[in-house]
């Protein structure tokens, strides 16, 4: 019990992002969330920075760890290749210089090929953005809602003609843009400035 416990205090703790956060999130990104195998994790605009960069199971075990107390500048990608892994829910925790920064993955090997290709034909610019995002792709897009870090829908449109959404109106933070079309859904992290 006490183990359950322990778990779930730290599965709270990757999960409840404070409003601190929200303003320095650009500083991690993903490529493609949920994914397959494997995705991309890109560190932002690291000046002399101590990083460590782990990746948790639901559970709270490490599953994968790329940097532990480095000092980094520049912008850096890694892979984390999840082929190993069984599908589910992953944590990223993101420690720059002390701070932390947290993204949840999710890993589901049922995406088929044809849809991770639609997905590809997706196109989302400029991201990041200040006002507005526009969605170029050849795929009828039936639903776009965006979330915000505490996964509260701040835009829900259905079965309209989406080819820019306008972001005046949303705080400055990281969103995940939840885009679904025929047989395809498309998930991504969009930084509003």
């Amino acid at each position: 019990m006490k183990a359950k416990f322990i778990i779930l205090l730290f599965i709270i703790g990757l999960v409840n992002l404070k409003s601190k956060a929200q303003i320095t999130d650009t500083v991690l990104t993903v490529s493609q969330n949920p994914f397959v195998s494997s995705t991309d994790l890109t560190i932002h605009n690291l000046t002399n920075d101590t990083v460590s960069l782990k990746i948790f199971s639901i559970t709270g075990q490490v599953v994968k760890e790329y940097f532990k107390n480095i000092v980094l500048t520049g912008t850096f990608t890694v892979t984390f290749n999840a082929s190993s892994l069984p599908n589910g829910v992953y944590f990223v925790n993101l420690k720059q210089n002390g701070e932390n920064h947290n993204l949840k993955l999710i890993k589901n090997e049922s995406l088929s090929v044809n849809k991770i290709t639609s997905i590809n034909k997706i196109k989302i610019y400029p991201n990041p953005t200040t006002d507005f995002l526009t969605i170029s792709s050849n795929l009828k897009i039936k639903k776009l809602k965006i979330y915000d870090i505490n996964g509260q829908i701040k835009i829900n449109i259905e079965n309209k003609q989406l080819n820019k959404i306008n972001l005046q109106n949303l705080e400055k933070g990281m969103y995940l843009l939840y885009l679904k079309s025929d047989d395809s859904v498309f998930v991504k992290t969009v930084i509003k400035k």
